[in-house]
């Protein structure tokens, strides 16, 4: 019983040692790396090459993204994640009635 449970929490260690990574943009949407290094440290995050670890400040991604001088970031948090998924969710049903339907 305790294997698989270490073989979980092994492989959650591994994900987010690789994981995503928060960028903050620019006004013309470019990458404002400035920005990045400053909001990451501003929230005790691990800032690496140009960008900064979504699993080092994972409970401050909203702040993150507010950080970023009102231009955004790439970071996804939970609450623009559920918006998405019901904009993707939603299906609109057409019927279009023809000469030939009876």
């Amino acid at each position: 019983m305790q294997l698989p449970k270490l073989a979980l929490l092994t492989a959650t260690a591994l994900l987010s040692m690789t994981g995503e990574a928060c960028k903050c943009y620019g006004d013309k949407g470019n990458l404002n790396n400035g920005a990045t290094h400053k909001c990451c440290n501003d929230y005790h995050g691990v800032y690496s090459g140009n960008d900064c670890r979504a699993g080092s400040i994972s409970e401050h991604l909203r702040g993150f993204d507010s950080c970023c001088k009102g231009q955004g970031s790439d970071c996804d948090f939970p609450h623009l994640a559920k918006a998405e998924a019901k904009m993707v969710t939603a299906v609109k049903h057409v019927e279009i009635k023809t000469a030939l339907a009876v």
